[in-house]
C-alpha cells in the first residue's frame, strides 16, 4: 500500500498510535493526526513534488475544488505516494448540479489517494434534505469513503443557518443528514491578535452534539489572512488547534493552504503558499505546528472526553467550571485562564491543561490524590513522574499534559 489507510480509519476512532514526525514517511503501518489543508494545492499545480511540499508541512489530508473530473485525476496521481489523501469535487461531484455522480465516483473510487467526496460547505437548513439524499447516493456507489460537510460557526446570523439558533441548527443537521463526523469553522484570532472566546461556546454545543451522535468532532484554525485578521502566531495556531483536542477534536482543519484570489472585502494573504506559489513565512510557523501534533497525537488517538472545563477569572459563556476529578485533588493556574480536560481510552487517562492567553505563558501547580501514579507527559513521548515537576510552565497557547 502507497497511501495511508482512508478516513474512514480516523471516524471509526481506531485507537492507531502515531510515530513522531520525522519517521511519519518511513511508516506506512500507523496512522498520524488528519490534517486537513482547505483551498489546498490549485489544480494547474498538482505535481508530485507540490503534494510532498504539502507532506512536508505536516499535513495528511487535501481539499480543493477541480474544474473538472480530469483535474481530479490529476490531483489523485500527483499526490500517489505523497502520503495526502484528497477529498474530491468537481462539477461532476455538485449536489447543485442535479445530475447524477454515479461515472465520476466509478472513475475515482478504486485511486489509492481518495479520502472522498466534498459535498457542501457552510449549508443552511433548507439544504439538509437535500444534501442527505446526495450522500445516500454516494454512499451507494461507494461504500468506502466518506463525503464531507462543513457547518457555519455560532455567529453566523439566523438567516445564513436558515434556523433560529446555532443550537437548532446543529442539532437539525444531525438528524437529517448521515455524517460521519462533526465540522465547523470559527476563526477567533481578529484585530491585533485578539483572541475571540466565543469559540468555546461554539466548542461547547458542537463537541456536545458530536458526542451525542457517537461521531467525532473536526475543528478548524486560520492561516490566511484578510481584513483584520494578521499573520498568524504560532501561539495563535497552539490555541486554535489544543482547543479543539480539548474538546475531543480527531481532525484539524486549515483555512487556507495556498492564498485564494481576493474577494471583495477579502484581501487573502500570506497562506503558507502565496498566490504565485512560493512560501510564506506561514509555512514555516504551520510546518513547526504540526510537527508538533503528529509528536503529541499518541497522547491524544482515540481517546475520548469525560469532562472539560475552564478555569480562571474570565469564564467563556457556556463553559463549565472546573472542579477536580480524582485522582486530581488540586489544579492552581493563579490569574491565568486554563482549559482543563480529562480523557480516557479504556484504562488509559490523561489530563490535559491549555493556556487560553496568547501572549503570555501560564505557571501552574497539579496536585494528585497520595498514591496515585501520575506522571508528565513530554511533547517528545517521554514521561516523568509528575511528583518530581509538580509546578508546569505552559507556552502562550500551548498546552501540558499527564497521564496515569
Amino acid at each position: 500500500m502507497d497511501q495511508r489507510p482512508s478516513l474512514s480509519i480516523f471516524i471509526a476512532l481506531i485507537a492507531l498510535v502515531a510515530l513522531p514526525f520525522s519517521q511519519m514517511q518511513a511508516a506506512e503501518s500507523r496512522t498520524p493526526f488528519p490534517i486537513l489543508a482547505w483551498w489546498s494545492i490549485p489544480p494547474d499545480q498538482a505535481t508530485p513534488e507540490r503534494y510532498r511540499e504539502l507532506s512536508e508541512a505536516g499535513f495528511t489530508v487535501s481539499l480543493t475544488r477541480s474544474p473538472n473530473l480530469a483535474g481530479v485525476q490529476k490531483a489523485l496521481d500527483a499526490a500517489r505516494g505523497t502520503h495526502v489523501t484528497i477529498f474530491a469535487w468537481c462539477p461532476e461531484l455538485d449536489f447543485d448540479s442535479g445530475g447524477d455522480p454515479a461515472q465520476a465516483v466509478a472513475a475515482l473510487k478504486g485511486h489509492p489517494a481518495l479520502a472522498g467526496y466534498h459535498v457542501r460547505d457552510e449549508p443552511d437548513a433548507g439544504m439538509f434534505p437535500r444534501i442527505a439524499e446526495w450522500m445516500k447516493r454516494l454512499k451507494s456507489l461507494d461504500p468506502d469513503h466518506e463525503a464531507y460537510v462543513n457547518l457555519f460557526p455560532i455567529y453566523a446570523s439566523p438567516q445564513q443557518l436558515g434556523s433560529a439558533n446555532y443550537r437548532d441548527y446543529v442539532s437539525g443537521f444531525l438528524r437529517a443528514v448521515p455524517v460521519r463526523f462533526l465540522s465547523f469553522d470559527h476563526y477567533p484570532v481578529g484585530a491585533g491578535g485578539r483572541f475571540d472566546h466565543g469559540v468555546y461556546e461554539n466548542l461547547e454545543i458542537a463537541a456536545a452534539s458530536a458526542r451525542e451522535a457517537g461521531i467525532p468532532l473536526w475543528t478548524f484554525a486560520r492561516l490566511t489572512s484578510w481584513a483584520d485578521k494578521p499573520v498568524p502566531t504560532l501561539a495563535h495556531l497552539r490555541l486554535q488547534a489544543y482547543s479543539g483536542l480539548a474538546y475531543g477534536a480527531q481532525c484539524l482543519q486549515y483555512f487556507t493552504y495556498w492564498t485564494p484570489p481576493p474577494n471583495p472585502g477579502e484581501d487573502f494573504h500570506d497562506a503558507p503558499i502565496s498566490s504565485d506559489g512560493k512560501r510564506t513565512q506561514t509555512y514555516e510557523i504551520v510546518k513547526s505546528m504540526n510537527r508538533e501534533l503528529q509528536d503529541r497525537w499518541a497522547g491524544f488517538a482515540g481517546f475520548r472526553v469525560d469532562c472539560v472545563a475552564h478555569c480562571g477569572p474570565h469564564l467563556p459563556t457556556a463553559a463549565v467550571a472546573y472542579r477536580p476529578i480524582p485522582p486530581v485533588a488540586a489544579i492552581d493556574a493563579g490569574s491565568s485562564d486554563i482549559i482543563v480536560s480529562h480523557l480516557s481510552r479504556g484504562r488509559e487517562h490523561r489530563l490535559l491543561v491549555v493556556n487560553r492567553d496568547v501572549d503570555k505563558p501560564c505557571t501552574l501547580s497539579v496536585s494528585f490524590a497520595a498514591g496515585a501514579n501520575t506522571s508528565v507527559l513530554h511533547e517528545d513521548g517521554s514521561t516523568t513522574p509528575a511528583s518530581a515537576s509538580p509546578t508546569v510552565t505552559i507556552t502562550p497557547g500551548g498546552a501540558a499534559m499527564w497521564s496515569w
